[in-house]
């Protein structure tokens, strides 16, 4: 069918629900939680967030309803997104409802040319290539739910028009450079002894250190459960049974493995690590997530926490956190990996990463202190002497 101005009609379907943790078993504790949201916590910006989700998803079912996919079919088709997936969608098809509304037009029935002009009013709001990229995304995805023959993604014209977004405002790489990892490791060093510091600059720590010594994002960490924790004698693993951001399927993280730092106790992970799971196992209660808040009640923290504590760790070693976030140790870790001549292939089954693509184009950096000179290293190494 075809919109006022013409073209194919499209449709999509959306996840409403969080994934259930897959877990399997444990050498530090057998206990089983439960958690609930805290209604008192919810701002007025995630309320209205989980507001606008709601409205899409009654849309979408609805469409797929008149089609007569049946509700159990509905929710495996909303499951092919996930929950990080879904907030970033959720904005942007909310505000293609509206539009659409405006222009009186059928949501699921677009033409190519009334998506073109909802992704220019976003360009025109300020939005850039990144932005403008993902709102495609969210209706391309639809789209292909409810017409699977229609792609907006493979259409000549969005193509092109996504292309010239890009050449007149560029979605670049973050950094051009990373931090020295040493002076985070000196400033963790003055964080000791370990069973005499704070739970908070126990915490901070422990954070840094996994983050660091392992280039794990902060959602990583914050899925840490303390049942798949194996401690052994000089080493610890910790599997993951949760989708992560590099899950697909066939493909999950590897469990990774900390190895206990005998040269230098006031860096080593492990003896980090058995400190605060001896120093919480108390205050935690039932709770499995591996951080806990540092305050009373002691319960499961935020990724946004962690990335928090990483961020005060930075700016304490002397780290300018206006340019570089917490994911910037992903960056960090990674490119001194690299520096100190660690393989490739050793630093992607780390990561999490199925090509080096993405190290390179993303996370290969070099030091922020690191003035090389070519034209010095040229006359170096070829000029006469």
């Amino acid at each position: 069918m075809q919109s006022s101005s013409g073209g194919t009609s499209l449709d999509n379907s959306a996840l409403v629900h969080k994934i259930t943790p897959i877990t399997g078993g444990t050498t530090y504790s057998n206990t089983k939680a439960t958690s609930s949201i805290n209604s008192s916590h919810v701002t007025k910006r995630e309320a209205s967030t989980v507001k606008n989700a709601t409205f899409c998803v009654q849309n979408i079912r609805e469409s797929l309803r008149q089609q007569n996919i049946s509700e159990d079919i509905a929710d495996i088709l909303l499951s092919s997104w996930r929950q990080s997936t879904q907030q970033q969608y959720w904005t942007y098809f909310h505000k293609w409802m509206l539009f659409c509304e405006r222009k009186s037009i059928n949501t699921f029935q677009a033409s190519v040319n009334n998506v073109l002009e909802f992704l220019l009013q976003l360009y025109n709001s300020g939005l850039g290539y990144s932005a403008v990229n993902t709102a495609k995304s969210c209706i391309s995805s639809v789209f292909e739910i409810i017409n699977p023959e229609t792609s907006l993604g493979s259409n000549s014209l969005i193509k092109k028009f996504m292309r010239g977004i890009f050449n007149k405002r560029p979605s670049l790489p973050r950094y051009a450079c990373t931090w020295d990892v040493s002076l985070v490791l000196e400033y963790l060093k003055t964080l000791i002894p370990v069973n005499t510091i704070s739970l908070r600059l126990l915490s901070w720590k422990l954070a840094m250190l996994i983050a660091l010594l392992t280039g794990q994002r902060c959602q990583s960490l914050h899925l840490i459960d303390i049942r798949n924790i194996f401690i052994y004698n000089v080493f610890v693993k910790i599997h993951f049974g949760d989708l992560l951001k590099q899950s697909k399927p066939g493909s999950h993280l590897q469990p990774i493995e900390l190895v206990r730092y005998k040269q230098d106790e006031r860096l080593c992970v492990v003896k980090t690590l058995q400190e605060y799971l001896g120093r919480t196992k108390s205050l935690r209660g039932e709770e499995i997530q591996l951080f806990v808040s540092t305050m009373t009640p002691h319960q499961k923290i935020s990724k946004q926490t962690i990335s928090n504590w990483i961020r005060t760790v930075l700016e304490n070693s002397g780290i300018d956190v206006k340019m570089f976030k917490a994911h910037s140790t992903r960056t960090a870790s990674m490119s001194a990996a690299k520096s100190a001549n660690v393989p490739i292939t050793t630093i992607l089954n780390v990561a999490g990463w199925k090509s080096d693509c993405t190290f390179r184009k993303f996370y290969n950096k070099p030091c922020s202190e690191e003035k090389v000179n070519v034209g010095n290293i040229i006359l170096e190494n070829y000029s006469k002497s």
